[in-house]
């Protein structure tokens, strides 16, 4: 999927010059051809959905390029709502973008509830994370920003082909870098790393999606969503540390499969004795417990 991915009602009307720079005489070139090449994307009914959410549980990459081809005309006028002269319309379109990818892979349509709700709330906390980002940035040295910046080009061309986050070793694989100097960079600039990056392929398979029938739909996602940010955090913060040191609270907490283990337990593991565990733990929640890292957290407590 190239950046065309995005959307298409056939009505002249609808044009999405329409939905974003209505009374705008400053539309730059590149959003006009964004825009007239999305509109040969079609919207879907609600028995086209149903069935390509059928087919995306079937593992149909097709299916799911087609469902997120078809919605991203709901990107387009969500990222509307948050123009900002500091930061390009696009890029508020491909920071949603990611929140609709993100919606379209965990879509229960059993639930009876319209996707483009279900997405709404996905695309807008992708998009007010990426402007506060953006409002939070740190200047760094102009030879860093072009790293980092190749980095996350090479990034969306594999988001764009895969159609999920990519793992840091295959972003790592497609700079020619080292994982360790990729994890650097990113760090280096928070607008550049996506929370949503995993490092496993696999991030998402320890997650548990319910969502009552009689609950309220509106704060059931957003408590959804709040979960799944908090639990990208953590992960993020686990990445500062040694691979020993995350191991360890990974099993002492059963962050992986909610399962906590005892020091004795992971002990047997490694093949040490239980305090050398305690010690393993003690330093590394030493780390975690720095004031610079408690203050990322601080938005979910």
């Amino acid at each position: 999927m190239n950046r065309r991915g995005l959307i298409m009602d056939t009505k002249k009307e609808n044009n999405y010059e329409n939905y974003i720079c209505v009374g705008s005489s400053n539309v730059s070139n590149a959003m006009k051809m964004y825009l007239k090449e999305i509109e040969e994307y079609k919207m879907l009914s609600a028995g086209e959905e149903v069935e390509l959410a059928k087919e995306i549980i079937n593992s149909s990459s097709v299916a799911k390029e087609k469902f997120i081809n078809s919605n991203y005309r709901l990107v387009v006028s969500i990222a509307k709502r948050y123009k900002r002269d500091s930061i390009d319309m696009l890029d508020l379109i491909q920071a949603g973008n990611i929140g609709l990818i993100k919606a379209v892979e965990k879509y229960d349509y059993k639930k009876g509830y319209k996707f483009s709700t279900y997405a709404t709330w996905w695309i807008k906390q992708s998009i007010t994370r990426y402007i506060d980002d953006c409002e939070n940035t740190i200047r760094i040295p102009i030879h860093l920003h072009q790293r980092i910046n190749f980095v996350k080009k090479k990034k969306q061309e594999l988001l764009n082909v895969l159609l999920r986050e990519p793992t840091i070793d295959e972003i790592a694989d497609a700079c020619g870098l080292e994982v360790d100097k990729v994890l650097e960079l990113l760090r280096r600039d928070k607008n550049v790393v996506s929370l949503d990056t995993p490092l496993k392929e696999d991030e998402d398979s320890s997650l548990v999606e319910f969502i009552p029938s009689d609950a309220d739909f509106k704060d059931v996602v957003i408590h959804e969503v709040e979960q799944h940010n908090l639990k990208e955090k953590i992960e993020e913060l686990l990445t500062g540390l040694g691979e020993q040191e995350q191991q360890v609270l990974r099993m002492r907490f059963g962050i992986d499969d909610d399962d906590p283990k005892t020091l004795e337990q992971i002990g047997k593991v490694f093949g040490v004795t239980r305090e050398r565990i305690r010690q393993i733990e003690a330093k590394a929640i030493r780390k975690l417990r720095h004031p610079s890292k408690l203050k990322q957290l601080k938005h979910f407590y």
